[in-house]
Order: C-alpha cells, then structure tokens, then sequence
C-alpha cells in the first residue's frame, strides 16, 4: 500500500526534525501556546463529513501525542514584502503577524512538556515509536501493537507549535492525526474571545480513510 498525501508531509516533516538535533532541556514553548494546543485538541471534530466526530468525545479514554513538535512546510509564499500571502491558500483572515510568527517558531523541532489541560489523559511519546511505522507499508499489526500499549487510544496526534499576532488574539497552528495508514492534517485559525480559544477556520490539507 503506498503511502497517502498526508503521510508524505508528515515524514518529510519528521524527517526535517530528525536532521536537527532537539535541546530537551530548554524549551521556547509558552504557556499561551499550550492553552492555544488545548483548545484546538477539546473542540476540533476529525474524520469526513459524513463520520466526523469531536476528537475528546464522550468514549475517549486518552490521547496519544507526539512529544516533539513537526517542522511544518509553510503553506504560504515565503515572501512577505506585498500582500498578505493568507491569501493564496483562502484564508484572507489571517493576519500577516500571525503567519510571520507561526513561520519563524517551526523552523526547527521542539519537545513538549506535560502542560496541556485536556478533559482526559494523554500520554506523549517519542516519534521512535512511531515514525518507522509511518516509513513502511504494510505494517498494520504493528499499529495495532502499538495502540495495545496505549489502552483506549486508537491514533497518534501531532502538532507544530503556534504562531500568534502582536495583540495575542489570533492564533495558528499545523494539526494532524495519524491511525495506521488513515488520518488526517489541517492548519487551524483560532480567536480568542472572552478570555477564550475557540477555533475560527480549519483547513483541510489531506484525509485518507
């Protein structure tokens, strides 16, 4: 079976990450984008339109996340000299800032600390466990050997880190999902009203189910 879209970009993401090496001391990861990687995590719905669910819903025992964060490819035009490059890949909301930001903190790969406030647990796990998984074809027993060790956790959440707008009230961060050979990617635009996260946009880059 070959690999779909979605797990090329994840593998060259990995891949990218692999080649610098992570400082798992320090940490540049704000508390802000930790409570922006929470919200994103408690409301987003995965699956296709016709079987979409909320990711945390009423069955989910725990979550699975990766513990280091992808270097996304950027979706934009890397030039930021004229109009926003939002633009280019529909979504005219997000501000100049808020890409600038999201492209400068994923340069490179970062580790994530045990700072997420979810309504059920999570473990992270290192992408050693899973990325020779993501490499090969074929290899669904071990998927299913791996999620046995992690009862009533069926896929592997990974994320970028975020970017923000100066006034801290937008933000914009790389999702995806992985469960075998399925899953699922998309950046997402949140907003923050109230004191609150809620997401605004989600862009579907790949589903494979």
């Amino acid at each position: 079976m070959q690999l779909t879209l979605l797990f090329c970009l994840v593998i060259a993401t990995l891949q990218c990450a692999s080649k610098t090496k992570v400082d798992l001391a320090v940490s540049p990861i704000s508390s802000d984008e930790y409570e922006v990687m929470s919200a994103a995590l408690s409301s987003i719905r995965v699956g296709s339109r016709i079987g979409e669910h909320q990711l945390i819903g009423t069955n989910t025992k725990c979550l699975i996340i990766s513990e280091s964060t992808l270097t996304t490819p950027f979706p934009f035009r890397t030039s930021f000299s004229a109009k926003l490059p939002c633009e280019d890949a529909g979504i005219p909301d997000l501000q100049l800032a808020t890409a600038s930001s999201f492209q400068r903190s994923n340069h490179r790969s970062w580790p994530l600390e045990k700072k997420l406030t979810l309504k059920v647990p999570y473990q992270l796990i290192p992408k050693s466990e899973y990325e020779p998984l993501l490499l090969q074809s074929n290899h669904q027993a071990e998927w299913h050997r791996l999620f046995s060790h992690y009862e009533g956790c069926d896929g592997i959440v990974l994320l970028s880190r975020v970017g923000f707008n100066k006034s801290r009230d937008q933000a914009f961060l790389f999702f995806a999902i992985t469960v075998g050979f399925d899953g699922e990617s998309d950046f997402l635009v949140l907003h923050k009203t109230g004191g609150s996260w809620s997401i605004a946009e989600k862009i579907e880059c790949f589903f494979s189910s």
